[in-house]
């Protein structure tokens, strides 16, 4: 048992590792971007895997509507959540505005 506890630990230190690093090292965006998507397409590839076998117990039809129920209900979040970030201004991690000449900053 204290084996397995270790063993788990040690996988998980991952985890707190890679939770701690952007405190140290400034990420570039492009790389949080490119791992985001690996993340994301390793994640959809796991999914699809295992949905597969059972797309197939179900008519081709079928399986063609829940895709296009599922990307319309993506679309639809997604312009909902831009949406919801035009209103709400720019996050504060967005670049500034570079100062007028002549304007004093506080």
């Amino acid at each position: 048992m204290i084996q397995a506890f270790v063993l788990g630990a040690v996988a998980q230190s991952s985890l707190v590792l890679s939770g701690l690093l952007p405190y140290v090292v400034r990420i570039p965006d492009r790389v949080v971007g490119l791992l985001a998507g690996a993340g994301a397409g390793a994640l959809i590839s796991a999914v699809a895997f295992s949905l597969i076998p059972e797309a197939n117990a179900i008519s081709q039809l079928e399986v063609a509507g829940w895709l296009l129920v599922g990307a319309a209900v993506f679309i639809v979040l997604d312009r909902f959540i831009d949406s919801m970030q035009i209103e709400e201004g720019p996050s504060p991690s967005s670049p500034k505005p570079a100062p007028q000449p002549g304007a004093q900053s506080l």
